[in-house]
């Protein structure tokens, strides 16, 4: 059976080439924090994530955070098998309540070693191209 084997963690920032403001000009930013994980399964399949909450001033949610939740979040994951991707979450969430932000670059990294496995793009492993068009927002800086 195939586990995860290692878990790698970087910091990058991300700079804007000009200041992006929110809330009405109250919320400034020129760099957002992000954190992306390397996910290595014994097999030597890996998978890729990235966090990247838009700055502790937005949302409960910063860069420093993720870095902070991985070694907890990792020892629940570790040499478990990276296809039981509803199972690792369910484990993630009693060993860390909360902090979505954090998990959200290890279980995209999941998601990318399962497509990987099954030798699929990744939006055919999460189900497909079917359905209605989506409507999105967009924000735009002032």
């Amino acid at each position: 059976m195939t586990h995860i084997q290692s878990i790698e963690v970087w910091h990058k920032d991300l700079e804007f080439k000009e200041p992006y403001w929110l809330a009405g000009g109250r919320l400034k930013f020129e760099v957002l924090d992000s954190t992306i994980v390397r996910v290595i399964c014994s097999d030597g399949t890996i998978g890729w994530g990235e966090s990247c909450p838009w700055g502790h001033t937005y949302i409960p949610g910063f860069g420093p955070g993720a870095r902070a939740a991985m070694p907890f979040l990792a020892d629940v994951l570790l040499g478990e098998d990276p296809l039981h991707i509803d199972y690792l979450n369910q484990k993630m969430d009693i060993q860390l309540p909360g902090h979505l932000y954090a998990k959200s670059a290890l279980d995209i990294a999941l998601w990318d070693i399962k497509a990987k496995r099954l030798n699929v793009p990744l939006f055919v492993a999460l189900g497909g191209a079917f359905g209605e068009d989506v409507l999105v927002n967009s924000s735009i800086s002032t």
